[in-house]
Protein backbone atom coordinates (compact mmCIF):
# COMPACT_ATOMS: atom_id res chain seq x y z
CA UNK A 1 0.00 0.00 0.00
CA UNK A 2 1.30 3.57 -0.56
CA UNK A 3 2.47 5.48 2.33
CA UNK A 4 1.16 9.34 2.77
CA UNK A 5 4.74 10.29 2.67
CA UNK A 6 5.14 8.98 -1.01
CA UNK A 7 1.32 10.64 -2.48
CA UNK A 8 2.99 14.01 -1.10
CA UNK A 9 6.36 13.91 -2.07
CA UNK A 10 6.65 11.08 -4.57
CA UNK A 11 9.42 9.77 -2.24
CA UNK A 12 9.48 5.98 -1.24
CA UNK A 13 8.87 5.27 2.30
CA UNK A 14 8.73 1.68 1.92
CA UNK A 15 9.18 -1.40 -0.27
CA UNK A 16 5.62 -1.01 -2.02
CA UNK A 17 5.96 2.95 -2.25
CA UNK A 18 9.71 1.84 -4.53
CA UNK A 19 7.76 -1.20 -6.19
CA UNK A 20 5.47 1.57 -7.90
CA UNK A 21 7.62 4.23 -8.54
CA UNK A 22 9.96 1.42 -10.77
CA UNK A 23 6.91 1.15 -12.87
CA UNK A 24 7.56 4.83 -13.83
CA UNK A 25 10.92 4.79 -13.78
CA UNK A 26 13.22 1.69 -14.28
CA UNK A 27 15.12 0.79 -11.54
CA UNK A 28 19.12 -0.30 -12.12
CA UNK A 29 19.58 -2.59 -9.27
CA UNK A 30 19.29 -3.20 -6.02
CA UNK A 31 21.33 -4.35 -2.23
CA UNK A 32 20.13 -5.81 0.86
CA UNK A 33 21.52 -5.17 3.85
CA UNK A 34 20.39 -7.62 6.86
CA UNK A 35 20.08 -6.02 10.11
CA UNK A 36 19.13 -7.24 13.84
CA UNK A 37 17.66 -4.19 15.94
CA UNK A 38 16.67 -4.35 19.83
CA UNK A 39 13.93 -2.51 21.58
CA UNK A 40 12.61 -2.23 25.06
CA UNK A 41 8.77 -3.57 25.09
CA UNK A 42 7.49 -3.49 29.06
CA UNK A 43 9.94 -5.40 31.21
CA UNK A 44 11.39 -7.15 28.07
CA UNK A 45 13.43 -6.29 25.17
CA UNK A 46 12.26 -7.69 21.39
CA UNK A 47 14.69 -8.27 18.64
CA UNK A 48 13.61 -7.76 15.28
CA UNK A 49 14.64 -8.65 11.77
CA UNK A 50 14.76 -5.18 9.27
CA UNK A 51 15.85 -5.83 5.62
CA UNK A 52 17.29 -2.96 4.42
CA UNK A 53 16.83 -2.16 0.62
CA UNK A 54 19.19 0.48 -1.18
CA UNK A 55 17.69 0.66 -4.58
CA UNK A 56 19.25 2.43 -7.62
CA UNK A 57 16.83 4.16 -10.14
CA UNK A 58 18.21 6.30 -13.20
CA UNK A 59 19.07 9.49 -11.62
CA UNK A 60 18.85 8.35 -7.92
CA UNK A 61 18.92 6.11 -4.73
CA UNK A 62 16.32 5.74 -2.15
CA UNK A 63 16.94 3.48 0.75
CA UNK A 64 13.73 1.79 2.55
CA UNK A 65 13.83 -0.57 5.70
CA UNK A 66 11.24 -3.75 6.39
CA UNK A 67 10.37 -5.34 9.11
CA UNK A 68 10.26 -8.64 8.00
CA UNK A 69 9.78 -10.42 11.93
CA UNK A 70 10.77 -10.21 15.23
CA UNK A 71 10.59 -12.50 18.86
CA UNK A 72 10.69 -11.74 22.49
CA UNK A 73 14.07 -12.17 23.61
CA UNK A 74 12.78 -14.46 26.26
CA UNK A 75 11.21 -16.99 24.26
CA UNK A 76 12.03 -20.33 23.82
CA UNK A 77 14.53 -21.30 21.28
CA UNK A 78 11.92 -23.02 18.96
CA UNK A 79 9.84 -20.14 19.14
CA UNK A 80 12.71 -17.72 17.94
CA UNK A 81 13.46 -20.45 15.14
CA UNK A 82 9.65 -20.24 13.75
CA UNK A 83 10.14 -16.49 13.60
CA UNK A 84 13.27 -16.60 11.95
CA UNK A 85 11.99 -18.57 9.20
CA UNK A 86 8.99 -16.10 8.87
CA UNK A 87 11.00 -13.51 8.35
CA UNK A 88 12.82 -15.19 6.09
CA UNK A 89 10.04 -16.31 3.83
CA UNK A 90 8.66 -12.36 3.78
CA UNK A 91 12.02 -11.79 2.44
CA UNK A 92 11.77 -14.24 0.16
CA UNK A 93 8.71 -13.28 -1.14
CA UNK A 94 9.63 -9.35 -0.94
CA UNK A 95 12.74 -10.54 -3.67
CA UNK A 96 10.17 -11.85 -5.54
CA UNK A 97 7.88 -8.91 -6.38
CA UNK A 98 11.00 -6.80 -6.62
CA UNK A 99 12.18 -9.29 -9.49
CA UNK A 100 8.05 -9.37 -10.86
CA UNK A 101 8.79 -5.39 -10.44
CA UNK A 102 11.83 -5.80 -12.74
CA UNK A 103 14.51 -4.76 -9.90
CA UNK A 104 17.60 -6.81 -10.20
CA UNK A 105 18.75 -8.37 -6.73
CA UNK A 106 22.47 -8.71 -5.45
CA UNK A 107 23.20 -11.07 -2.90
CA UNK A 108 19.69 -12.48 -3.24
CA UNK A 109 20.18 -15.39 -0.92
CA UNK A 110 21.32 -13.86 2.05
CA UNK A 111 19.25 -14.74 4.77
CA UNK A 112 18.52 -13.72 8.25
CA UNK A 113 20.26 -16.08 11.22
CA UNK A 114 20.84 -16.39 14.68
CA UNK A 115 24.45 -15.30 13.92
CA UNK A 116 23.13 -12.14 12.99
CA UNK A 117 25.28 -9.21 14.67
CA UNK A 118 23.88 -6.12 16.41
CA UNK A 119 25.49 -3.09 15.82
CA UNK A 120 26.76 -3.24 19.24
CA UNK A 121 28.58 -5.89 21.36
CA UNK A 122 26.77 -7.23 24.44
CA UNK A 123 28.00 -5.57 27.12
CA UNK A 124 29.00 -6.48 30.59
CA UNK A 125 26.38 -5.78 33.29
CA UNK A 126 27.61 -3.33 35.56
CA UNK A 127 24.88 -1.41 34.34
CA UNK A 128 21.27 -3.05 34.46
CA UNK A 129 20.85 -1.01 31.65
CA UNK A 130 23.10 -2.32 29.04
CA UNK A 131 21.56 -4.88 27.55
CA UNK A 132 18.66 -2.03 26.29
CA UNK A 133 21.92 -0.04 25.15
CA UNK A 134 21.01 -0.94 20.75
CA UNK A 135 17.21 0.18 22.21
CA UNK A 136 15.49 2.76 20.43
CA UNK A 137 13.72 5.32 22.42
CA UNK A 138 10.21 6.71 21.79
CA UNK A 139 8.93 9.46 23.68
CA UNK A 140 7.48 7.55 26.26
CA UNK A 141 10.61 6.22 27.31
CA UNK A 142 12.28 9.51 27.44
CA UNK A 143 9.81 10.54 29.82
CA UNK A 144 10.38 7.75 31.97
CA UNK A 145 13.98 8.47 32.19
CA UNK A 146 12.79 11.90 32.85
CA UNK A 147 10.86 10.99 35.73
CA UNK A 148 13.23 8.00 37.30
CA UNK A 149 16.07 10.96 37.22
CA UNK A 150 13.04 12.78 39.19
CA UNK A 151 12.02 10.32 41.86
CA UNK A 152 16.34 9.69 42.06
CA UNK A 153 16.80 13.29 43.37
CA UNK A 154 13.91 12.89 45.89
CA UNK A 155 15.14 9.37 47.21
CA UNK A 156 18.51 11.41 47.95
CA UNK A 157 16.83 14.10 49.86
CA UNK A 158 14.44 11.07 51.63
CA UNK A 159 18.34 9.74 52.75
CA UNK A 160 19.02 13.25 53.91
CA UNK A 161 16.21 13.82 55.96
CA UNK A 162 16.42 10.61 57.70
CA UNK A 163 20.32 11.02 58.53
CA UNK A 164 19.39 14.42 60.06
CA UNK A 165 16.59 13.34 62.18
CA UNK A 166 19.00 10.75 63.70
CA UNK A 167 22.20 12.67 64.21
CA UNK A 168 19.93 15.41 65.34
CA UNK A 169 18.19 13.02 67.83
CA UNK A 170 21.32 11.48 69.21
CA UNK A 171 23.02 14.92 69.71
CA UNK A 172 19.87 16.01 71.14
CA UNK A 173 20.06 13.06 73.54
CA UNK A 174 23.33 13.95 74.76
CA UNK A 175 21.93 17.58 75.17
CA UNK A 176 19.56 16.91 77.54
CA UNK A 177 19.67 13.02 78.73
CA UNK A 178 24.32 12.59 78.44
CA UNK A 179 24.26 11.50 82.24
CA UNK A 180 23.84 8.31 81.65
CA UNK A 181 27.06 6.47 79.78
CA UNK A 182 23.93 3.70 78.51
CA UNK A 183 21.98 6.86 76.46
CA UNK A 184 25.42 8.55 75.82
CA UNK A 185 26.30 5.10 73.72
CA UNK A 186 22.82 4.60 72.03
CA UNK A 187 23.53 8.83 71.21
CA UNK A 188 26.18 8.01 69.88
CA UNK A 189 25.38 4.98 67.89
CA UNK A 190 21.93 7.32 66.14
CA UNK A 191 24.44 9.70 65.23
CA UNK A 192 26.91 7.21 63.49
CA UNK A 193 23.67 5.42 61.78
CA UNK A 194 22.65 8.84 60.79
CA UNK A 195 26.30 9.28 58.65
CA UNK A 196 25.94 5.73 57.39
CA UNK A 197 22.84 6.62 56.09
CA UNK A 198 23.91 9.64 54.68
CA UNK A 199 26.62 7.72 52.87
CA UNK A 200 24.23 4.48 51.99
CA UNK A 201 22.06 7.26 50.72
CA UNK A 202 24.82 9.23 48.55
CA UNK A 203 26.47 6.61 46.62
CA UNK A 204 22.76 4.70 45.80
CA UNK A 205 21.80 7.99 44.17
CA UNK A 206 25.63 8.80 42.44
CA UNK A 207 25.07 5.26 41.30
CA UNK A 208 21.92 5.59 39.89
CA UNK A 209 22.51 9.29 38.43
CA UNK A 210 25.37 6.95 36.56
CA UNK A 211 23.62 4.28 35.05
CA UNK A 212 20.95 7.16 34.04
CA UNK A 213 23.45 9.54 32.39
CA UNK A 214 24.77 6.25 30.60
CA UNK A 215 21.40 5.61 29.43
CA UNK A 216 21.09 8.87 27.61
CA UNK A 217 24.70 9.08 26.31
CA UNK A 218 23.66 5.16 24.59
CA UNK A 219 20.48 7.19 23.16
CA UNK A 220 22.55 9.89 21.79
CA UNK A 221 25.36 7.99 20.19
CA UNK A 222 22.40 5.95 18.86
CA UNK A 223 20.99 9.25 17.13
CA UNK A 224 24.64 10.38 16.30
CA UNK A 225 25.28 7.02 14.21
CA UNK A 226 21.85 7.73 12.80
CA UNK A 227 22.56 10.72 11.16
CA UNK A 228 26.22 10.09 10.17
CA UNK A 229 24.45 7.00 8.25
CA UNK A 230 21.58 9.35 6.85
CA UNK A 231 24.90 11.91 6.14
CA UNK A 232 26.86 9.33 4.43
CA UNK A 233 23.92 7.55 2.24
CA UNK A 234 23.21 8.19 -1.16
CA UNK A 235 21.57 11.79 -1.90
CA UNK A 236 17.92 11.15 -2.77
CA UNK A 237 18.07 14.36 -4.56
Amino acid sequence: MRSLWYRLTHRPSNIDDCLELAEKEPAQGATLERLKHTLVHEQDSVTQFIARFHITYATETHTVDEICGGYLDSSRQEKKDKEIDRANRKLKEIETRMRESGITMTDSEQRFEHALKSTRPAAHATNPYERFANSSLILRDHLAIDRTALANERTLLAYGRTSLALILTGAGVIRFFGNSVSVTLLAWGLILLGIAVALIGGYRSATMARNIRSARAHEMENDAQLAAHDHLAPSNM
